[in-house]
This record gives structure tokens, sequence and C-alpha cells, in this order.
């Protein structure tokens, strides 16, 4: 019997060469093997192999060509005989299948594409991504520098490599935030905002409207003037229809955004303001626009500003007549992906999938922790009770009256002797507070002194309640300035241990608050502070019945989950999500005030396929 090399010999050798195709997926041992040239003569054990893989039953064949990549081995696998080609059109279609199926039922597997020797991508976040023709392109973005780019590279997901094309014609301005969507052989750019330098006075922060399109074939860019253009927009939404760009919100600067739609007409090459009555949503940027058949577009969360996240549904209905808002009803909030405006979605089928963190799960975990963990015991200073020495409220002494422990003669000499010397053993509230303070040496100094006001002021307080006068006025307190200066001092004493209590008790819940948010560290394998989770939402009645369902999060974490990462790109591919870029950090701590880790910009490529049933 032939080897499995000897098969894909013959598998390559009846199909038109291509030298950038990878013949089956990495892990398989056939893929070993290597197409032979095309003026090679096939050899004796490539005809053996290629009668014994037409003799294999159409299960057995068509489960060793679903291991092809379907980017470019089906293509030439298609040309190899009719047998082929009709086996080949059912692996599409339940690839396809089995991609919606690992979606809806959360049996998905995170992937890291290897990289190579070639050139690569910088890291970059905030950038734009589009799926075209078999190659992923990505625009902008920003780096960890304050740096904005204008480079634009694609992805060969056949070879896994990066190429940067060489493009002509009239770039766009470095952009961040902006929107890149296809039409035919074309790529539109619109909108975008420039990252503002340390310096302002070399380059300040900039909203852009320029429109650009970059054609494909030619790798040509090219400045597309109109006599109406839209204000300039960021974080804004864009959706091909037929041949019109929908455009909806985006963000203007200065912490303003909109809720307008514009619609620029590829043909016609001309903008055009939508005016809708009723109902509609609030101005926002950074939410997810997917299209829902031909005539319908959903607006899934996004940022009205500051201390404003939504996560609200709204449906665009695009028909013959007027267009029309409709808010929709949402199933399941508890199970939806939190930050909706930093973390896009895609859409897959009739399924939206975003891919951020579990609140949920992390929650849970955090409160098992806690409950599973004994309390700390916390100390609290606690004020000593009221003793018969203690100052007590009477009308006559502004709210206080004194009790002598013994009598103390008129002259002003044993009053300045007495209030003169260092006795700690002062009674009432304020000796009490002062000795469960600590006893370093700078503080035995401060209680003396405030020790000496007490005394005397409750030395001026005995004189006023034994003789009943004071001065010209009998029964009124000493309104000498000597006696007032002690009762300020000791007010503003008060008040300065009750100021250092509170900030004492303030770091203490600030630390207990990132203790719990430390916890996250031990709860996921793998050292995951913070693993995302793949969230779906279901949208196939939202058309119909104006609902969408948030499905049960499922656990995937593995070697390859990346942590918790924002402003990333997310678009599909032939049968699998493909995450790029983005900045690993997480808000909900920095929201806080927490501590959190230096953000860090990554290029790394992520991706999102179904789990096989078998095992290759």
């Amino acid at each position: 019997m032939a080897s499995q090399t000897d098969v894909i010999n013959g598998i390559c050798h009846h199909s038109q060469p291509d030298p950038l195709a990878v013949p089956v997926a990495v892990g398989n041992p056939i893929s070993r093997s290597r197409c032979p040239s095309e003026n090679s003569a096939p050899g004796p054990s490539q005809e053996i192999g290629l009668d014994i893989i037409n003799s294999l039953p159409d299960e057995i064949l068509e489960l060793l060509l679903s291991h092809l990549s379907p980017y470019r081995d089906y293509k030439n696998a298609m040309l190899v005989c009719k047998r082929w080609h009709r086996i080949i059109q059912g692996v599409r279609v339940q690839e396809l299948e089995r991609f919606h199926l690992g979606v809806q039922e959360g049996h998905l597997r995170w992937h890291i594409m290897q990289t190579k020797t070639s050139p690569t991508v910088t890291d970059r976040y905030s950038h734009c991504a589009c799926y075209h023709r078999k190659l992923l392109y990505v625009f902008g973005g920003c780096a960890s520098t304050c740096t904005t780019f204008n480079d634009l590279w694609c992805l060969n997901l056949s070879r896994g490599e990066w190429i940067r094309p060489l493009t002509s014609g009239v770039y766009p301005s470095p952009t961040a935030c902006a929107t890149l969507v296809s039409h035919n052989d074309q790529l539109i750019l619109f909108g975008g905002w420039c990252h503002p330098t340390p310096n302002t006075f070399y380059q300040s922060s900039k909203v852009f409207n320029q429109l650009h399109s970059f054609d494909t074939i030619t790798n040509k860019w090219s400045r597309i003037l109109c006599p109406v253009m839209p204000q300039g927009k960021a974080g804004h939404g864009a959706t091909v229809l037929h041949d019109m760009m929908i455009v909806f919100g985006g963000y203007h600067g200065q912490t303003s955004c909109s809720n307008q739609i514009w619609v620029y007409h590829i043909v016609e090459s001309n903008w055009t303001k939508m005016e809708i009555e009723g109902a509609k949503p609030v101005p926002r940027y950074g939410h997810t626009q997917v299209l829902l058949g031909d005539s319908a577009i959903l607006i899934v969360g996004g940022f009205g500003g500051p201390n404003k996240q939504l996560n609200d549904m709204w449906l665009l209905n695009i028909g013959n007549e007027a267009w029309s808002w409709h808010r929709i009803d949402v199933i399941n909030i508890q199970n939806a992906a939190p930050q909706l405006w930093c973390h896009p979605g895609c859409l897959v089928g009739d399924k939206i999938v975003v891919v951020s963190k579990n609140l949920r799960i992390t929650r849970a975990a955090i409160q098992s922790q806690k409950e599973a963990k004994p309390p700390v015991p916390r100390t609290v200073w606690i004020p000593p009770k009221e003793d018969a020495a203690a100052p007590q409220h009477d009308h006559r002494l502004c709210g206080y009256k004194a009790h002598a422990k013994r009598a103390y003669p008129e002259t002003s000499e044993s009053s300045s002797q007495e209030s003169s010397s260092d006795n700690d053993d002062v009674g009432g509230a304020g000796a009490g507070m002062m000795a469960s303070l600590p006893r370093s040496p700078r503080m035995v100094a401060l209680q003396k002194s405030v020790g000496r006001s007490l005394a005397q002021g409750k030395l001026s307080m005995e004189r006023v309640d034994r003789d009943g006068t004071s001065g010209s006025r009998p029964g009124m307190p000493s309104v000498r300035p000597n006696a007032m200066r002690n009762r300020q001092k000791q007010l503003e004493t008060l008040k300065y241990y009750e100021s250092k209590l509170k900030q004492t008790m303030n770091n203490k819940e600030k630390a207990a608050a990132a203790n719990e948010e430390d916890l996250c560290s031990c709860i996921q394998p793998h050292a995951r502070q913070n693993p995302m989770y793949v969230h779906v939402l279901d949208v196939s009645r939202v058309v119909r019945d104006r609902k969408a369902t948030w499905l049960q999060t499922h656990d995937q974490i593995d070697s390859c989950t990346p942590e918790e990462t924002i402003f990333h790109s997310l678009v599909q591919g032939r049968g699998e999500l493909i995450m790029f870029g983005g900045v690993q950090m997480d808000l909900s701590s920095m929201q806080k005030g927490l501590h959190s880790t230096p953000k860090q910009v990554s290029n790394i490529v992520h991706f999102i396929r179904p789990k096989r049933s078998v095992r290759s």
C-alpha cells in the first residue's frame, strides 16, 4: 500500500501548481510532503497512490480533504476530477456548518499564528481591518509611544505571512479608529482620529472626514472629494449595502458624539444625510454595526461620553419606504459581554460574536474565594467612655460644664503654673483619644502640647463654674484671648486626627478592593488573570420579533487564550474568526482607581476555530 506522502504527491500532480499554497493543515503528518514540479512525470508510486485514493469511499475521502486549507487548497483539489469537485463542495458546506455550530454551542478553540522571519507588522491598537479575497487588510492604528500610523498591511492567510504592498497615489493621513470596508475590488477608508504627541506644540489631536479608496488590483490610493461632506468622525460604524456605504454615529472631538446617519453613494460619489423621525438611539461611538439581510442594520452598545457605557440595541429598518429606528429587547442581559464600546463584534451567520472577559465568572470566583478565606480582623479605634471628669452639656458654658477635682486659686500665677505643666493625666474624651494614639517621640510631644491646652481650658472653665463671673459680666464664660486661643487649638487638633482617621480607613478599603481583584490571578489556569471569553448574541429574531438573546458563555480557556485585550480587530475568515492587535488592559480596574499593569500593545494574530470531533 502506498504511503500518505505518495497520496498527496498524486493529488498535487493532477492539480495546478501553486507556490503559495499550503497543502494541509499544520499538525498533519502528510503536511511534510511537497508537490512535484509541473514538468516532472508521475512515478509508479504516485500512480498507485492515486488509484488507492480513487478506491476509497466518499466518507473517507471527505474526511481526508477536510484537513486542507480552505483558502487555496480547495480550489486546487476541485480541479483533479469531477468526484473531487463534488466532494470539496460538500466539505465547504460542512466546514461552514461546523463553524456556526461551534459558535452556537461554544465548541471553539484558540490558535496563535506562528510568526516567521519575514517582516511583521508593528504593534498597534485602534486600527481598522477588513477581510477581502482571502487576505486580511490592516490600516493605521496607534502605538504605545503616542504614534499614529498610515501604513497598509495585508496578511496572506495561506502562507501565514505579513506583506506590505508597494502602494502609490494620495496616501491617507495617519489615523486611528477609522473604518475600512470592501466593495468589489476596492477598499474604502473613512474618518479617523490622530493621536496627539506628548508635546502638543508639534501635533495635537484631530478628527478627520477624509475619504479614500484603495484599488487592490493596482495598489493605488485615491482621495475622494465631494461637495458635501459629513463632519469629522472617529469610532463610527460603516456598512456596505449594495452600492451604498451607511455611516452611523461617531466621535467629533471635545467629548461630543453624534447619532446622525450619512450615506455615501459609491457609484455617484456623493454624500446624503438621512433624516429619520421618531425615537432614535442616543449619540454614541465605539459601537458594533452589522448588516442583517438586505434591509436592516443592527447597532449594539457603544459609548455616549463620560460614564455613559451603553449596552442597548437598535435596529435600522432600510426599505423602499422611509427609514425607521426600532429598539430591540435584550434577553439574558446577565450573559452580555462587558464594555461593548472597546470590544468589537463580528457577525457569524445569525450570531454576533464578542470576545472579552467574563464578569459573571470572575465575580463568582471572587465570591467563592472570599467565602473560603477567613475574615481578616481590622484594628479600629474605639473612643473612650465618658467618666465623671468628662465635660458635660450645659447652656451656661456654651455647651460644656466643667467638674473640678480640686480648687484652684484665682491668682494668675497659679493658672500659669498649671497651664505650663507637662502633666499628661488630663481627664475627658480628649485625653482618652490622645492615649489611644501611637506613642512615638513626635506624638508624645504633641500629646503633651494638647494636654497643656486641655488643662488650661479646663482651668478656665472651673474658675467660671466656681465664681460664676468673668470680668464685668457675671455668669458668662471667660472671653480672654488666651482661653479662646487654647480652645481653637483643641478644635484644630481634633479635626486633624479626624482627617487622619478617615484617610487611614479609605486606604484600607482601597487595599481590600485591590486584594479582590488580585484573586483573579489564582482562579484561571495558565496564570491568566483576565482571560478572554467568547460571548455570543443570537440575532435570529431581531428582524421578525425585535428580540436579541445573549447565550450562555462557555469555558474555552486553553494555553492560547489571550489576556483581556481592548481596541483589537475581529473579522471573519473562512470557517474561523481572526483577531489581531489590541492593547492588554483591564478597564474595570482603571475605572475603580485600582492598580493595573502597564499596557502592552500586541501584534499577535489569534484564530478562533471550531473543535474537531476526530483528532488529526
